[in-house]
């Protein structure tokens, strides 16, 4: 699985959107394919509820991520005497987009999005695709959130219970990714309090090629390659590349450094990206 990139900053729930296509992992919100607001249905996203942001500021001692862990909890909470109890408390839900090779290969079908790829790509810009995203929820909040969505659900009564789970915790984090990422599908709800500080992204390859050397039906073989009606620059006519192929990268494959991201591992969580804010 694709790691984790942390980010110094907050954005709405609403502010990312599982499968966009962006240009800037610093600013995934600045400029994306498609625009507007992408539909998602039931099955289409999955949930997985964690603490890791309370791991995540006690593990990454000496690494740039603690310094940006320490400034999200520092925005979240600020100056506060039982940080640490807030902190351990602290909700975190990743949401994941299903199938993410298919959902791309079907965007690539559709011609407005060949054409942002070959704007992108003439103008040498990196491209990856949001494939999950990581949020934080006040614990306070998310307890209030659960009870107001199921009403079997007390304000007072750990919702483990609510769940069938005997786990003594606050909030039933199944519970709560559940009708998060529910309730969010159907009707675009996002909770209160509820803001994403990492995301996960997978970065776009280009190949250009010349149709001359491949056999007839290659294209046709794949909705990811078309021919483009412009030449590669400098190139002869009889040699030019006049075809585009996009790729959707391994879940291993690195974030372009020259992109400002920085790649720490965390002990007993793993490899995270840091953005360079």
């Amino acid at each position: 699985m694709a790691p984790l990139t942390v980010h110094g900053h907050l954005f709405p729930r609403e502010g990312v959107q599982l499968g966009r296509l962006v240009t800037n992992v610093k600013a995934p919100q600045s400029s994306y394919y498609p625009a507007g607001k992408i539909r998602l249905l039931k099955g289409d996203v999955y949930s997985v509820p964690s603490r890791d942001f309370h791991s995540l500021i006690n593990k990454s001692n000496t690494t740039k991520l603690e310094a940006v862990a320490a400034s999200i909890a520092s925005i979240v909470f600020g100056k506060s005497d039982d940080l640490e109890t807030k902190i351990s408390n602290t909700a975190c839900i990743t949401y994941y987009i299903d199938n993410p090779e298919g959902r791309f290969a079907a965007m690539c079908k559709d011609q407005s999005a060949r054409t942002w790829f070959e704007n992108a790509y003439k103008r040498r810009k990196h491209v990856y695709m949001v494939t999950g995203i990581q949020t934080l929820t006040d614990a306070s909040m998310a307890l209030s959130a659960v009870s107001d969505t199921n009403g079997s659900a007390s304000g007072t009564a750990p919702l483990s219970k609510a769940a069938g789970d005997p786990t003594p915790v606050g909030v039933d984090l199944k519970l709560l990714a559940e009708l998060r990422r529910s309730k969010h599908v159907e009707t675009g709800f996002v909770a209160e309090g509820e803001q994403i500080y990492a995301i996960q992204y997978r970065k776009v390859k280009f190949d250009m090629f010349s149709t001359r050397n491949m056999g007839e039906g290659y294209l046709e073989e794949s909705d990811r390659r078309w021919k483009v009606m412009w030449k590669t620059m400098g190139a002869a006519l009889t040699e030019a590349n006049d075809a585009l192929e996009v790729t959707l990268a391994d879940d291993d494959e690195p974030l372009m450094e020259e992109d400002g991201v920085e790649t720490c591992n965390v002990p007993g969580l793993g490899v995270f990206h840091v953005v360079d804010e």
